[in-house]
Parts: structure tokens; C-alpha cells; sequence
């Protein structure tokens, strides 16, 4: 494990798969390594990086992998999926307490419901909409 920072950024190219896009990265260390990482940000001269070189061979730039990878979690340690969901149903609960104070009302919903659950109830209207326009 070695940590040490980017003295030179020679080339970065993209790998894109279903995973996301990763940037693979030749740079040149402070400590004279010549590393190949790939990384989901595009690195900087003057970062510090904490690398383990993996793979030696006759190449210029040797094949390295980040020890610190990048956040892969949001919000807590949730997973992105689970950061995504949350926000949308933050959007449907807002846009509920909305549409309770603008007097609009779904018809399904009883009229001598109580907030709480009117509010409840519209999130779930909101969000089966939000997911047929997903589908769509």
C-alpha cells in the first residue's frame, strides 16, 4: 500500500459499462510511481492517493488499485437505489401536503380521513403515478 500524490496527469480514458463510467487514469507520483487506476472522478495534479499496485510487468505505467475507493454509498451508507426512493418519496409526500392545502382531493380517499393518513394515502396515489410515467 502506498500513498502519495499526482504529480503529472498523462491520460484518462472512460470505460463505460453497467456499472457506471469508470476513468482510467495514467499518472505520474510524487514518488516516482507510474500508475494505471481507474477512478469514478477524474483525478487532479496535487490529490493524494492511497494505491496498491497489482500488476507489474514491461509496461510504462504499472496497473494499481485505489485502497480508498470512492463513496459508493449515499446518505448514511444507503445503497443509491435506496437514496433515490427516498427522495421521490419525499417529492410525493410534498406534493400531498400540496394538494391537502389547495383543497384537491382524490376520490378514493374518504373526506373524514385525518391528515396524517390523507397525506399517506395521496403519497401512494402520487408515487403508482410517478412509477406508470417511469414505464412509459
Amino acid at each position: 500500500m502506498t500513498t502519495s500524490k499526482v504529480k503529472r496527469v498523462n491520460d484518462v480514458k472512460p470505460y463505460t459499462n453497467d456499472y457506471g463510467t469508470t476513468l482510467y487514469h495514467q499518472l505520474e507520483m510524487d514518488n516516482g510511481d507510474k500508475i494505471n487506476i481507474g477512478k469514478k472522478k477524474e483525478v487532479q495534479v496535487g490529490w493524494e492517493l492511497t494505491y496498491e499496485i497489482i500488476e507489474t510487468g514491461q509496461q510504462e505505467y504499472q496497473k494499481a488499485k485505489a485502497v480508498k475507493p470512492e463513496e459508493t454509498s449515499f446518505s448514511g451508507g444507503k445503497s443509491k437505489d435506496a437514496y433515490i426512493k427516498g427522495i421521490e418519496v419525499g417529492h410525493a409526500v410534498n406534493n400531498a401536503v400540496n394538494m391537502l392545502c389547495a383543497g384537491l382531493v382524490f376520490d378514493d380517499v374518504p373526506t373524514d380521513t385525518n391528515n396524517d393518513n390523507k397525506i399517506y394515502l395521496y403519497a401512494k396515489h402520487i408515487m403508482k403515478i410517478s412509477e406508470k410515467l417511469k414505464d412509459e
